[in-house]
């Protein structure tokens, strides 16, 4: 359903960040490794997204290579 989001990093922690889009903040779900190479706060960021859908929750999961997310989809 989407494919990525492109806006300015406002939160970041080990297990999310939170980005902000066209004045919407996005939740997204990320590991330890793509933590560890965001960049600072207020950057712009362009991060790959899978939106995960079960019958009690949604979950946007995040990363920085294109690959990455493909090979999370496996």
């Amino acid at each position: 359903m989407y494919h990525h989001l492109e806006g300015v990093l406002v939160e970041k922690c080990s297990s999310y960040c939170v980005l902000q889009v066209g004045g919407v903040g996005y939740w997204v779900w990320i590991s330890e490794g793509t933590f560890t190479r965001l960049p600072g706060l207020g950057e712009k960021i362009l991060m790959y997204v899978w939106l995960y859908v079960r019958e009690d929750q949604l979950r946007l999961f995040g990363f920085l290579q294109k690959a990455e997310r493909d090979f999370f989809e496996l």
